[in-house]
């Protein structure tokens, strides 16, 4: 008696409505993962780009300090008049150096009367 010989070959299988329902179920439930992973993605995306918008603020305020070879800060100051010169000049305590002078006002050059400073000519 000889052996019997197989092969393998594509038959169409009908699903059952067991079958089809487990497909279904599968299906809502790899849709729901797809939903679930596009918030998280654009969360991060969000994420991420506030992060390069800071870090980019941090390159244009370093790149202006690099072009410009300096900053500007605040600095408590000492406040002189210079009636002489008609100028409010502002004296940096720790080196002593005017470090911005402007020219007074009329109402500061006034106020040299107020102070009891002689005018004298």
């Amino acid at each position: 008696m000889s052996m019997p010989e197989y092969q393998v070959v594509k038959v169409k299988h009908e699903f059952t409505d067991d079958e089809l329902k487990e497909i279904a179920d599968e299906i809502v439930e790899k849709l729901l993962a797809v939903a679930v992973l596009d918030e998280e993605k654009k969360d991060f995306d969000k994420s991420q780009n506030e992060r390069i918008k800071g870090i980019d603020s941090i390159i244009t305020i370093l790149s202006n300090k690099y072009s410009d070879g300096y900053e500007s800060e605040n600095r408590n100051c000492e406040l002189r008049r210079n009636y002489t010169n008609k100028t409010i000049e502002y004296v940096d305590p720790q080196s002593g150096e005017v470090v911005k002078e402007r020219p007074m006002t009329t109402e500061e050059q006034q106020m040299r009367l107020m102070e009891g400073v002689t005018v004298t000519s």
